[in-house]
């Protein structure tokens, strides 16, 4: 049943097209992304429409046609990519500001600088991930979970207080938008323990993952 609910629940995860045939480069990528569960990185042929289906590009000047698809991305001002080159090839872009990778490529520094660019909107904490884009906490491909747009910014808010309480007069105000003065109406509103009730649901099929913690001051994460 819990197996069911996870893979119910599992993250879209950013796709990384690789043009070119350098194979080593991207066996490489691929291995370190599958142990990570950071991204999928897929090799491909060039396509017009290609950039629709993926989060980021990496282009090798092993690939066909390889100065055509550098202006096609020019003309569209195109820039989530990086390039991968021989030394001597770097030349023909010396007045482009182009984000380099020379060969003999280091896959570690690469690998990061991947990670860097395509999570650029998720908020971390001890490893953990909670991406915006996509609405969703995660850890690796194997511990994640789907959240909705509140869940995703309670959560948001929780992480922010940087392990202080959240009175709930401040989720209130921060999650719903609602700006409650009356203590009473304050403490009547369920809004807030129904929400926190459905993300523990979900926290609790994450091995070793996120707790809410409640108490007179209000709530926090831990982490």
């Amino acid at each position: 049943m819990v197996k069911e609910s996870i893979n119910n629940n599992l993250i879209y995860q950013k796709i990384v097209f690789f043009l070119g045939n350098d194979i080593h480069i991207f066996r490489s990528l691929k291995e370190i992304s599958l142990n990570t569960g950071s991204f999928i990185i897929q090799k491909n042929d060039f396509k017009e429409n290609m950039l629709k289906s993926c989060d980021f590009v990496l282009l090798d000047d092993s690939t066909e046609h390889f100065k055509e698809i550098i202006k096609y991305f020019y003309d569209l001002k195109y820039n989530k990519f990086f390039i991968i080159l021989k030394k001597e090839n770097a030349e023909l872009f010396i007045n482009e500001k182009y984000k380099f990778f020379y060969k003999p490529v280091k896959i570690y520094d690469l690998y990061e600088e991947i990670c860097n660019r395509i999570s650029h909107n998720t908020k971390k904490s001890n490893k953990w991930q909670l991406d915006r884009s996509t609405l969703q906490l995660f850890l690796n491909q194997e511990n994640n979970i789907k959240l909705t747009e509140k869940e995703y910014y309670f959560i948001y808010y929780l992480l922010d207080s940087k392990s202080e309480y959240i009175s709930k007069k401040n989720l209130l105000k921060k999650v719903w938008k609602i700006n409650m003065k009356d203590e009473t109406e304050i403490s009547d509103s369920r809004v807030v323990e129904t929400l926190v009730s459905k993300i523990r649901k979900k926290l609790s099929y994450l091995k070793n993952g996120p707790k809410i913690l409640k108490n007179e001051k209000g709530y926090k994460l831990l982490i």
